[in-house]
């Protein structure tokens, strides 16, 4: 999420915006993610939300998280894989093993999202940058249920 102009241009983060891809369902019932906040460049976060209570929205989630430091994330394309098995998360960049999670896995069935949106927020994508087009650009995406 950045300010080129093409998916070959540079570009820099621009604060005021978050981007993601991620599994997701019934407020947070289930929720693996891969996410870039603009006001922290260089870093990925990885994050599985395990929601013991949807009915009651997404505030009795629990989570574990990890971070990634990734120096061009936002000037390069790379492949980003969780694998989702009972008990145990696995996240690689670029096919290098990057963390596991064992607590908070969520289990319920949950569909693959794609997004990016804008904050105000400093502590989360950081304050808006009024006046600045941002662009996301995705190479490709591939999904695959388990069995």
């Amino acid at each position: 999420m950045n300010s080129a102009t093409s998916p070959t241009g540079a570009g820099s983060p621009v604060s005021g915006s978050v981007s993601a891809g991620f599994n997701y369902i019934n407020n947070s019932q289930t929720e693996i993610d891969f996410e870039f906040s603009a006001h922290q460049p260089g870093w990925l976060w990885m994050v599985n939300w395990y929601n013991t209570n949807p009915a009651t929205g997404p505030y009795d989630s629990q989570h574990t998280y990890s971070m990634a430091s990734v120096p061009d994330l936002t000037s390069a394309f790379y492949t980003y894989k969780f694998v989702w098995q009972s008990g145990k998360i696995t996240y690689s960049i670029n096919d290098l093993f990057q963390t596991s999670h064992v607590t908070d896995v969520p289990t319920a069935p949950a569909y693959f999202m794609i997004n990016h949106w804008g904050t105000n927020n400093p502590w989360w994508g950081g304050t808006a940058t009024v006046g600045t087009t941002r662009y996301f650009y995705i190479d490709w995406a591939r999904y695959t249920p388990p069995k």
